[in-house]
Order: structure tokens, then C-alpha cells, then sequence
């Protein structure tokens, strides 16, 4: 998957927590977390997010892609497949909620872009810089 210079980047499996206690703070130019907030608790979604932003260097980024929480069937659809499937407890957030949730742990001018990617307007990305 990736072809560029191997020793310029790095693919870790562990818990970020984990990860910034062994020497990992402020050593991501870049962190992607591609639909992993909706399965994580609710009530630890800032300790998660002050992690992620322990492990960005200072002026690096997160890019945040979940899930958007919207009263249509493709989230009924999703909701199910993602709560059966996995057996997570699946809490999606609104677009709003997200906003204010990035805000509160990055600071309110971090949010730099906000998009949403085909083929579901429900998949919404932002860029936040640390």
C-alpha cells in the first residue's frame, strides 16, 4: 500500500495512550483515525482526542473521518451493521457535535477544513490542526 521512503513513516497497532507513554509525544506530523470515534465510548471521546493531540507534534494535524449520526436509513443501515457485526456499542455524533468536541480539546481556530466524502453525505472529515 505504501511505496514512498519506508523510514519516513511508521504503522503501529497499539493504543494511543500506549503509544505517547513510550516516548511517543509530540512525534506525529499526521495522525489519521479513519471511523474509530463512534466505537469508542461516548464519555471517553475527549480523553481519546487529548491523547491523539499528546502524539501530534506542535503545528502538525489530525484528520478526523467518522460517521455522522443523521435520521436516515443508510445510518439505520450502518448503525446496524456496525453494532452487530463488531458488537461495539456504536454512539455516532452530529456534524455539530463533532465541531465542538474538536474545539474543546484542539482549541477553537484548530479546525483548518471540513468536507464530506461520497458516496454517503453522512462520512464527515475534518482537518484540525495541533
Amino acid at each position: 500500500m505504501y511505496s514512498e521512503d519506508p523510514t519516513r513513516v511508521i504503522f503501529k497497532q497499539q493504543t494511543l495512550q500506549d503509544y505517547v507513554s513510550q516516548g511517543g509525544a509530540n512525534s506525529v506530523d499526521l495522525l489519521i483515525l479513519c471511523d474509530v470515534i463512534h466505537h469508542i465510548p461516548r464519555n471517553n471521546h475527549i480523553e481519546f482526542l487529548s491523547e491523539a493531540k499528546k502524539a501530534i507534534k506542535p503545528g502538525g494535524y489530525l484528520v478526523l473521518k467518522d460517521w455522522e449520526y443523521t435520521k436516515t436509513p443508510i445510518h439505520l443501515l450502518n448503525y446496524l451493521a456496525d453494532r452487530y457485526i463488531t458488537g461495539d456499542r456504536v454512539q455516532h455524533r452530529t456534524n455539530n457535535e463533532f465541531r465542538e468536541l474538536l474545539k474543546m480539546v484542539f482549541g477553537n481556530n484548530s479546525i483548518k477544513a471540513e468536507t464530506r466524502i461520497a458516496p454517503w453525505s453522512n462520512n464527515i472529515t475534518f482537518l484540525v490542526q495541533a
